[in-house]
């Protein structure tokens, strides 16, 4: 006679984890319509659009302020994200929870970004630049209104 055996498999985690993955959000980073205005009549969006990409025409060379600082700390933010669905796989704001942790890592690893010359990768300003911002060295930060700016939200 052919030895039989019982084996239970609790899947209740995994079903946790699909009902939880089943209710996406995103994590929306940037400069959004809302925080645009500034009182110089300079636009924070394209402001933001100019040294992400660079400008051939005005010879401003390209800072990544968005897409690089979030590509050099991913794993961080993929660290927070980790830590924010295992203390939220239950909870029915969790999917929430989880795009608002991503989202403030990622404003957080952009602002770090400003405060390291983007990591030490950012081109140094010309000194025409830093004749016109009074001295000033920082690329990027002529007043806080760009900087401010940058925010994000949770969606759908």
């Amino acid at each position: 006679m052919a030895a039989t055996s019982n084996i239970k498999i609790d899947l209740s985690g995994l079903q946790q984890l699909d009902k939880f993955l089943s209710n996406q959000k995103q994590a929306l980073l940037g400069i959004f319509q809302s925080k645009d205005a500034r009182d110089d009549g300079n636009s924070n969006v394209a402001i933001g659009a100019t040294h992400e990409f660079g400008s051939f025409s005005e010879n401003i060379p390209q800072r990544s302020w968005l897409r690089m600082p979030v590509n050099v700390k991913a794993k961080d933010i993929a660290g927070n994200a980790a830590i924010a669905i295992k203390n939220n796989l239950t909870n029915p704001k969790g999917a929430d929870i989880v795009a608002d942790a991503i989202g403030a890592a990622g404003k957080g690893v952009i602002q770090e970004a400003f405060g390291t010359r983007g990591f030490g990768q950012w081109k140094p300003n010309a000194p025409i630049t830093i004749t016109r911002k009074k001295g000033k060295t920082t690329p990027l930060i002529a007043k806080a209104d760009f900087r401010q700016a940058i925010t994000y939200s949770v969606s759908e």
